[in-house]
């Protein structure tokens, strides 16, 4: 079994977490105004805590990690789920989100009167077209960490004791000059 895919789980599962990092920072941004900001800055914190502690098993050669991101990547998707199904019963069966708007901001009533109409419709479709396009990339997420759990596995089993202290020194910044594993 070679190093580079269990390599690039890493690097995938790093960039992952800070990129789930970033979201929630953004996200509570949206928290000062509403609970559902709130709920999203709280989720995305969770899956990106998640995702760092899986991040740090895999660093350690550790193959719970792989189950740690799979199982964070169901819930991210389970709140991505909630959270649009959520915005879309708000949009639809709520007040008209035109109203919304322009009655918090009076200002934005004429240049947003061209859409009045329409602005529940947008509203929907920008939350259909989340759906549509985060549960297959989700899908394949999930799919991509899952198939890894077999790849640790048997690397683990097939590489030699000093192979993997290496691995492990490497990962960890530990090889270099004044290392053990000095060439």
């Amino acid at each position: 079994m070679a190093y580079g895919p269990i390599r690039r789980a890493i690097r995938v599962a790093g960039i992952s977490g800070v990129t789930l990092a970033l979201a929630a920072l953004v996200s509570l941004s949206f928290a000062l105004f509403s609970f559902k900001g709130l709920v999203a800055a709280v989720g995305l914190s969770a899956a990106a805590w998640f995702e760092f502690r899986g991040y740090a098993k895999l660093r350690r050669l550790d193959p719970q990690g792989v189950t740690i991101l799979t199982r964070n990547q169901v819930g991210l998707t389970v709140l991505i789920v909630g959270y649009c199904l959520w915005c879309l019963a708000d949009a639809w069966f709520g007040p008209d989100p035109y109203e919304k708007v322009v009655s918090l901001r009076p200002e934005l009533a004429q240049p947003l009167e061209p859409y009045a109409g329409i602005f529940r419709q947008m509203v929907v479709m920008i939350y259909v077209i989340v759906l549509a396009v985060s549960l297959p990339v989700q899908a394949l997420v999930i799919r991509y960490y899952a198939t890894r759990r077999g790849n640790f596995r048997a690397y683990l089993d097939q590489t030699p004791g000093w192979v993997l202290r290496w691995n492990r020194a490497e990962l960890k910044g530990e090889v270099g000059e004044e290392s053990e594993f000095r060439p």
